[in-house]
């Protein structure tokens, strides 16, 4: 039975590469004609553009095109540990970030936090000790409390990973590496399944033909996606604990936070029924 999960993002050099503090340059730049500044804008007001600080791959420092670090990286970490566990949506999110940003006004209004730890409390099923199962996420200036770092003997903690405490072991899954057993006292046998190998390309065609499901069909990834993104709502009003109605999509608790579930998109990018 497990009771905890501890998520991270940690990847060295990534704060400094792709998380600016801000903010924007007063004036912009002429376009290169390779690009389209319109169209990679998308959705978003319009802003000059500025070499090295969006395009191409900066663009999650900004609230404009992004959802901040969590948002972006935390599907993939999420995923192992939603599809194993069989979560359903969280009944409560709050979030600690980055206390200089927190203190910026300025920074608050277009830029997301360099750090964040948020923790999500889901309702507990068969697989789970207690009725609910508490789930954190760690990145930048934040990281997993020491002891649970510690139950890694094999060398330095994965930067990016998810261990699960349960009652009898931990499982350690570094992102994009096999799982790791831990016991607590005497190992069990434990056995991994040879699972097929799969293209994933070849996936989405024969389930798009009516085929097997892709390993992250929308009925599956829907659901995760809204409660990381949850998430990056805390982020907006740090240390506030807010309580979650899936099912109204409403935070009975704190209705001021619902006006970040959706955006206003700019004129002639709209789309019908969004």
């Amino acid at each position: 039975m497990f009771h905890f999960a501890y998520l991270c993002s940690n990847r060295p050099g990534a704060v400094a590469k792709y998380r600016l503090v801000g903010p924007r340059p007063a004036q912009g730049q002429e376009v290169p004609s390779h690009l389209h500044w319109d169209q990679w804008i998308g959705t978003a007001p319009v802003r000059p553009y500025a070499p090295d600080i969006y395009h191409s791959a900066i663009w999650r420092t900004w609230q404009d095109f992004g959802t901040g670090w969590s948002g972006d990286i935390g599907c993939h970490i999420f995923d192992a540990v939603w599809k194993g566990l069989g979560l359903k949506p969280p009944k409560s999110v709050v979030a600690e970030v980055q206390k200089s940003w927190q203190n910026s006004p300025e920074r608050r209004a277009d830029t997301w936090p360099q750090g964040n730890h948020i923790t999500w409390q889901f309702p507990g099923n068969e697989l789970t000790e207690k009725d609910t199962l508490q789930l954190e996420w760690f990145d930048g200036e934040f990281y997993p409390p020491k002891e649970v770092m510690d139950l890694y003997k094999d060398g330095e903690y994965p930067a990016e990973s998810s261990m699960l405490i349960g009652t009898e072991g931990a499982l350690l899954i570094p992102h994009g590496k096999m799982p790791v057993y831990i016991p607590f006292g005497k190992p069990k046998d434990v056995k991994i399944p040879t699972l097929a190998e799969r293209n994933h390309y070849h996936h989405f065609v024969d389930a798009c033909l009516g085929g097997e499901k892709t390993e992250s069909h929308f009925a599956q990834s829907g659901p995760m996606a809204e409660a990381v993104l949850l998430g990056t709502i805390a982020i907006r009003v740090p240390d506030q604990l807010l309580t979650w109605d899936s099912a109204k999509m409403k935070f009975p608790n704190y209705p001021a936070a619902e006006k970040f579930l959706k955006r206003t998109y700019r004129k002639g990018w709209e789309v019908k029924g969004f």
